[in-house]
């Protein structure tokens, strides 16, 4: 994901289904990840709440 920002590059590789950064957190994971336009994720539930936030980096 050569398009993050290096900050975000820099995070240790989650070890999950699907590439993405891990970010360190009390209590929770934080996930950095990216998919092509027109990705579907199929649906699926987790053990656990799950949130998600879009971002675009300039």
């Amino acid at each position: 994901m050569p398009h993050f920002p290096e900050l975000l590059r820099n995070l240790p590789k989650f070890d999950g289904p699907f590439d993405a950064f891990k970010l360190a957190a009390k209590g929770c994971d934080v996930l950095f990840a990216s998919y092509p336009a027109g990705t579907t994720i199929p649906p699926h539930t987790h053990e656990t709440e799950t949130s998600e936030i879009e971002f675009w980096f300039a």
